[in-house]
């Protein structure tokens, strides 16, 4: 065999020995680009799996925000009816503070009694037409307590507040039966009243309102500010339960700025 058969022989060899082992290597390679593909689309398939479980917790976090948010409106309408149901018990309620002093065995007869005479006397009203449902004094450690008088008829209680000028120069005075919700209103209210009333503007609470020159504005307690409602009315218009008037407090002048004492706990 000539020596250029067997150079040929060898390159062909080498050929056919490289093609081998560049077929193993392209073997190895398929093997693991369908390992890589196999795994790919496993995690395809667990990517569309999250994002499918991912897409029905937010919508179950959208539907419980929903049913949390229509609860919340639920009970602040049932608060709001609470409250109004309440305000309306008191409609015709009022309780007069410093009224004689507290007997040991005190009874609704008694109290009633005191009620009576200081309408007629201090107050100069025909007591005989005035319609008691109930009167019981709270019992105060430091004095006598308030007692809390409900009226039959609401012009009773009306008439009974604007004779209140005969109180002026008395440590007798009577306050208006307001929720522990509107209490609360108007003494945040209370600052502005004396402010607006310094500045000589014509300024006085109605019921849960702050009326100024005619303009009534309501507290925001989320700001700790007060914003005008911008329904101007008369002070003499009806709000909530009760019936406006354009009256500073009863009493003394010295507590005519105050908001109404609240009414104790065991009311």
């Amino acid at each position: 065999m000539s020596t250029d058969q067997l150079d040929l022989s060898s390159i062909l060899s080498a050929i056919e020995s490289l093609s081998s082992r560049f077929d193993a290597r392209f073997d190895s390679i398929e093997k693991k680009m369908t390992s890589f593909e196999s795994t790919m689309e496993e995690l395809r398939t667990r990517t569309e799996s999250f994002k499918s479980q991912l897409s029905e917790t937010m919508e179950e976090n959208r539907k419980l925000k929903r049913e949390s948010y229509e609860m919340k409106a639920s009970l602040n309408d049932m608060e709001n009816k609470l409250h109004d149901m309440e305000a309306r018990a008191r409609r015709n309620n009022l309780i007069f503070h410093g009224l004689g002093k507290e007997k040991e065995q005190e009874n609704w007869k008694d109290t009633e009694a005191l009620v009576r005479k200081l309408i007629s006397e201090k107050l100069e009203i025909d007591d005989s037409t005035i319609k008691i449902e109930r009167a019981h004094r709270i019992h105060n450690s430091n004095g006598p307590g308030p007692i809390i008088v409900k009226f039959l008829d609401f012009n009773d209680k009306e008439n009974i507040l604007r004779a209140h000028g005969h109180l002026k120069k008395t440590n007798i005075f009577i306050n208006e039966d307001y929720t522990a919700r509107v209490r609360q209103t108007r003494k945040k209210l209370s600052p502005f009243l004396t402010k607006y009333r310094s500045e000589g503007k014509r300024a006085n609470l109605v019921y849960d309102h702050l009326i100024v020159d005619g303009e009534r504005y309501d507290f925001d307690p989320d700001s700790d500010s007060i914003y005008s409602a911008r329904r101007p009315r008369r002070e003499t218009q009806d709000s909530g339960p009760y019936k406006s008037c354009n009256r500073a407090p009863i009493g003394s002048r010295e507590r005519q700025n105050r908001t109404p004492n609240p009414t104790p706990a065991n009311r």
